[in-house]
């Protein structure tokens, strides 16, 4: 005998013995038809709620492991040496002196250009 026909017959005997006026068996069979519903619904929700913890169990498991294991990077390439053109390099004998890092040379006096009186007329 399946196992819902067998529910099914017990819910109807009990709806047999039911005693009293036809009002009250009315009454008494609503209430046992709001029951048996909400015993199915509950059985349901619990499945659905289990299914729904253990989900949400596994989903931030996931993520702790993700969060707590430390990401182990390799060690960056050096970076390749500068290949100049002509020998030896051009920054050596100055001592990184950046008036001669570029072909063109920067005198060490004052700036005329910047340095100019600006006189407005007015």
């Amino acid at each position: 005998m399946d196992t819902s026909s067998r529910i099914s017959k017990i819910r109807s005997n009990e709806r047999e013995r039911l005693h009293g006026p036809p009002w009250l068996k009315a009454l008494q069979r609503a209430l046992l038809s709001c029951t048996y519903t909400m015993l199915d619904y509950a059985q349901t929700g619990l499945i659905a709620a289990v299914f729904f913890f253990k989900m949400m169990e596994w989903w931030y498991q996931s993520a702790e492991e993700r969060m707590s294991a430390p990401t182990v990077y390799p060690p960056p390439p050096p970076p390749p040496a500068p290949k100049l053109s002509g020998g030896e390099s051009h920054l050596v004998g100055h001592d990184m002196d950046l008036n001669y890092v570029s072909k063109r040379r920067v005198p060490n006096g004052p700036d005329p250009i910047h340095n100019k009186v600006h006189t407005s007329l007015y």
